[in-house]
């Protein structure tokens, strides 16, 4: 169409001179799917016997990163992948895209999207292929790279293109390699960050540079106790963080909370869980929220009571600031504010925590 914004048109990527490698391929680091094994897919869970909704959006990527360091000047994705329908239409980028950030995690900066003409999707698929760095130095320098994975779409194949000839070498270390687990709700998925590095996840994930799972089931985080146990059988996680209060009602949640709490001290007595109330609506106040975090707070009382003291609470009243309907894009979700604003709130406290 005649006067289209020329800044907007999505241009063919350029794969002449491209080495093609898998997520598997030696010396990249794969985080986000704890049970995926060399060559499977990338699902955040394994597959029998979850709730149907968790089964539905656990094949979707979120979370995932892929980390190394290369001194190639190009970086291209080739992706295909699987979307399932919305009836609203949350931010396509975050939904199926690949987002590339430059540097160590703590002091690393977004750099590119994985941009597409969207006449590739095909209903809700899309195969494509996207540049997400370039650089016109004539000079190759080894530089440190976090991939993330698209936050709503199953990704069917995956595969990360360096120009000939350029050099892969594995990432900076971990602080800590076990990872953080955050179960909750679309929130927590990421649903209407505008792309994956934006949910509020990842962004805990470079400030505690630590890997972390995201368990976030749009929908679909209600606290069942099948899910509990999953996530308990993680060998070695260094905290639970659980925000799951939006799929929920108060009645509910002080019925399922002590359980799913429960079940996980029973596979780790020493391992810390924070529980997350939820975050203000557009419209509400704090005083709204009390009976939500008097939950919580019973639930914490109660284990420390019987003697586990790494139970905690943080009132998710308190996250947005104190203009949260600025931060919210469509009633419920947070925007790309509300996202930064979440994991600014809850890194003091985790830090504390894991220190």
């Amino acid at each position: 169409m005649k006067g289209d914004d020329p800044y907007m048109k999505v241009h063919a990527a350029d794969e002449n001179g491209i080495i093609w490698k898998t997520a598997d391929d030696e010396p990249f680091v794969l985080e986000g799917f704890h049970w995926r094994v060399t060559n499977g897919e990338f699902r955040r869970l394994e597959a029998g016997g979850l709730p149907p909704g968790v089964e539905a959006h656990c094949v979707q990527s979120a979370g995932g990163q892929l980390r190394f360091r290369t001194d190639s000047r190009k970086i291209l994705v080739r992706a295909s992948v699987r979307l399932r329908n919305n009836d609203a239409d949350i931010m396509s980028y975050g939904r199926l895209g690949f987002d590339l950030y430059l540097g160590e995690p703590r002091t690393s900066k977004f750099i590119g999207v994985s941009r597409l003409n969207f006449d590739a999707l095909n209903g809700l698929a899309a195969s494509y292929t996207a540049s997400v760095f370039q650089t016109s130095d004539p000079d190759r320098m080894m530089r440190e790279f976090t991939l993330y994975f698209p936050l709503y779409a199953q990704v069917e194949s995956f595969e990360i293109g360096f120009e000939q000839g350029a050099r892969p070498a594995p990432p900076t270390p971990r602080e800590d390699t076990r990872p953080l687990v955050c179960y909750g709700t679309s929130i927590t998925q990421g649903c209407c960050a505008s792309r994956p590095g934006v949910c509020y996840t990842n962004r805990l994930s470079r400030l505690l540079n630590r890997p972390v799972l995201n368990m976030g089931f749009a929908g679909s985080g209600r606290g069942e106790p099948e899910v509990a146990e999953r996530l308990a059988s993680i060998e070695s996680p260094c905290l639970y963080l659980l925000d799951y209060d939006p799929n929920t009602t108060p009645e509910k949640l002080e019925e399922t909370l002590p359980e799913f709490v429960r079940i996980l001290l029973a596979k780790h007595p020493a391992v810390p869980i924070l529980t997350v109330s939820k975050i203000l609506y557009p419209g509400e106040s704090a005083e709204q929220n009390l009976r939500w975090a008097s939950i919580h707070r019973k639930n914490q009382e109660h284990f420390r009571e019987s003697g586990f003291d790494n139970i905690h609470f943080l009132n998710g009243s308190s996250l947005l600031g104190k203009d949260p309907g600025e931060c919210i894009a469509d009633n419920c979700h947070p925007n790309d504010l509300g996202f930064y604003r979440m994991a600014e709130g809850m890194a003091p406290m985790l830090r504390q925590l894991l220190e």
